[in-house]
């Protein structure tokens, strides 16, 4: 059967635990607190995300589990959540948000580098046509960002992964100036961003603290036996060219959620 359009959308959405004032500018302080109007923000913002995958770091499973019910409770989706620990001294890690009248849940693995590293993966089955893909969700370790990054990349071109379509997607704490990103091709990856976009203009940020000087773009898309016309379209959720940083009174999380439409 002919591909049909999957839209996935990952974020960062900033457990309330490390939303500190000592780690943010002072003008971002009234935007932090969970409980005093960002909780609230987050499920309004994401309300107006239409996405058949949903890839969270920083979430605690019980955020997982309410933003599920919200995203069910504002739209005709039948959407459901796996969720996976960091590491084992933290309360958040990963969740997988899907609409299961779209997608079936053929597998799930986690995959660590190391204990600070998490990968969730899961393998989807396309619903309308039976075409299977892998969707995996990271947070990396800043500090061991590019050995794991790369260790990632290897690992995942082959076993179970292997001649099967993936997604990586994720907090890589990691930017493009450095070098795993120059291992991309030898192990079979594409940035789906530059790949559909083009480079990145000077203003572009997925990260920022409420410091423009520190705003950083560390979340990516990354693809493995996608071509070109395969990507519809990779865009932030929100217009960057009237934003200097974030959190802010739109985005209520450091990072920016990113989405792409692509056909499978």
């Amino acid at each position: 059967m002919a591909q049909t359009n999957i839209t996935l959308t990952t974020w960062n959405i900033l457990n309330p635990a490390y939303a500190k004032l000592s780690y943010y500018s002072e003008h971002v302080h009234k935007y932090l607190n969970w409980n005093e109007g960002r909780k609230v923000a987050l499920h309004n913002y994401i309300k107006t995300i239409n996405s058949d995958i949903y890839c969270l770091q920083e979430s605690t499973e019980k955020i997982a589990d309410e933003i599920t019910t919200v995203l069910m409770n504002n739209s005709n989706r039948n959407y459901v959540f796996i969720w996976a620990k960091r590491k084992s001294d933290a309360d958040d890690g990963c969740a997988i948000i899907y609409d299961r009248d779209v997608l079936n849940l053929s597998d799930v693995k986690i995959l660590r580098h190391n204990n600070t590293h998490i990968i969730q993966c899961a393998l989807f089955e396309n619903i309308t046509n039976k075409n299977k893909f892998w969707v995996l969700n990271t947070h990396v370790n800043f500090m061991t960002r590019n050995e794991d990054i790369i260790a990632m990349l290897q690992t995942t071109n082959k076993d179970q992964f292997y001649n099967t379509k993936r997604i990586i997607v994720g907090d890589f704490n990691a930017e493009i100036k450095e070098l795993w990103y120059t291992k991309l091709n030898q192990n079979s990856y594409i940035d789906a961003w530059t790949e559909k976009n083009g480079p990145h203009q000077k203003s572009d940020f997925t990260y920022s603290n409420g410091d423009t000087h520190r705003n950083k773009w560390i979340d990516f898309v990354l693809m493995s036996g996608f071509v070109y016309s395969d990507i519809d379209k990779v865009y932030i959720n929100a217009d960057l060219t009237n934003m200097t940083y974030a959190p802010n009174d739109q985005i209520p999380s450091d990072h920016v959620p990113q989405s792409i439409t692509f056909k499978l």
